[in-house]
């Protein structure tokens, strides 16, 4: 997977170092998801029309305003996503589900208590992805360097 391209809209410092706040120029998605035969995972970022954020720069890159980008993920930020999208929302179905076994309830309120902790799951999944504190783990590099592109 090729990484997302931005531009840089402004830099400014802060606590921890300093960000660059920078806007995508095209859509995140790799040529699966382009084509339709993709994970599924863009469904939790399904209707956003975010495309500016504000990630690190690493010490020793120099950016300026009007730089393209290139936004690098390590293999960390990966995990996460498919903690939130996959594991958190099996993880409320099955739960919800063990509950409902506990108390003996019967078949169809085990499937509507599954449910329940799947949708209940998915919405957490989704407060917790759009938390800016994953954004940190994104790191702006100069598109012209090869390691930000996976070469």
């Amino acid at each position: 997977m090729e990484a997302a391209k931005a531009t840089v809209l402004g830099m400014r410092r802060r606590a921890g170092g300093v960000v660059a706040r920078v806007r995508l120029d095209e859509q995140l998605a790799c040529a699966r998801c382009a084509e339709g035969r993709g994970c599924g995972a863009g469904l939790f970022g399904a209707g956003r029309k975010r495309s500016v954020f504000e990630v690190p720069v690493a010490p020793d890159r120099a950016l300026a305003v009007g730089d393209r980008v290139a936004l690098a993920a390590g293999p960390g930020v990966l995990l996460k996503a498919a903690v939130l999208a996959y594991a958190l929302p099996l993880a409320g179905a099955a739960g919800a589900t063990l509950l409902a076994g506990l108390f003996a309830v019967g078949d169809r309120v085990a499937v509507l208590a599954a449910l329940a902790g799947l949708v209940a799951a998915t919405v957490v999944a989704r407060r917790l992805q759009s938390r800016r504190s994953c954004l940190l783990e994104i790191e702006a590099r100069p598109a012209a360097d090869r390691t930000a592109a996976g070469a």
